[in-house]
């Protein structure tokens, strides 16, 4: 990739093949892929991707102070490809069939509008970021029982909404209280998204009192409160910076 940058406007162009997901969200990597080693507990579904794209955005704001706002458009086109299961091995669990469901293989064309922000204060800090995905795919339509030879080319377009949102706040007593939105939808017309627009919710990773990938598809509206509470009795050793 290129990337230029001058006076809080920048662009930037390139391409990448790379494994991707929509329910990164989740959970970070590093924690996703120390549950995975210890269990298998993988929270994500995913595909591969060849994507090729371009992005321009303007910031305004003091991003050294963590309080600016980003405006940005970016363009991009996704060559998909499913990606099979494999019999994972981990520390504790048994070799298991992890599922991973494939996708529509094909290619999406997508420009992409987006709003994101930052901004921290003495007791508060806020992520959040609003995109709008209008898309057109050109795919091979994926089924169980599809044999080669069978399946059909189908084309079509989209517009999706897509919401990430991270609030946190100072409670007494050095408490914090956290507060996570997450909101995709498509905008308009009847049909279901592409696969690759999908998502996933259930398991530790979002809905503990729920199986893992309980609910699947391409409306999603999920939060989450968390109400922490410091031990200060417990001390380390040494001071980290």
């Amino acid at each position: 990739s290129l990337f230029l940058e001058r006076e809080g406007f920048a662009v930037e162009g390139g391409w990448m093949r790379e494994t991707w997901s929509q329910d990164r969200w989740i959970r970070g990597d590093i924690r996703n892929s120390a549950d995975f080693l210890l269990d298998g507990d993988d929270m994500r579904n995913y595909y591969g991707a060849d994507v090729a794209f371009g992005e321009a955005l303007y910031r305004f704001g003091d991003e050294a102070a963590e309080r600016s706002v980003t405006l940005g458009l970016r363009y991009q086109q996704e060559d998909s490809r499913s990606m099979r299961g494999h019999h994972p091995w981990t520390i504790f669990g048994d070799d298991t069939l992890r599922a991973n469901p494939p996708v529509n293989d094909g290619t999406i064309e997508s420009f992409i509008p987006f709003v994101s922000a930052e901004w921290v204060s003495r007791s508060t800090a806020t992520d959040a970021r609003l995109e709008v995905e209008q898309g057109s795919y050109d795919d091979l339509l994926v089924d169980l029982i599809c044999l080669e030879g069978d399946c059909v080319p189908s084309e079509g377009s989209f517009t999706r909404l897509r919401i990430d949102s991270q609030f946190a706040m100072q409670a007494p007593l050095d408490h914090t209280l956290e507060i996570e939105l997450q909101f995709m939808l498509p905008l308009g017309g009847d049909e279901p998204l592409p696969l690759q627009r999908w998502g996933s919710l259930g398991g530790s990773g979002t809905i503990r009192t729920v199986p893992d990938f309980a609910f699947f598809g391409d409306h999603l509206a999920y939060s989450e409160t968390e109400y922490v509470i410091p031990l200060g009795f417990i001390r380390l050793p040494r001071n980290i910076v």
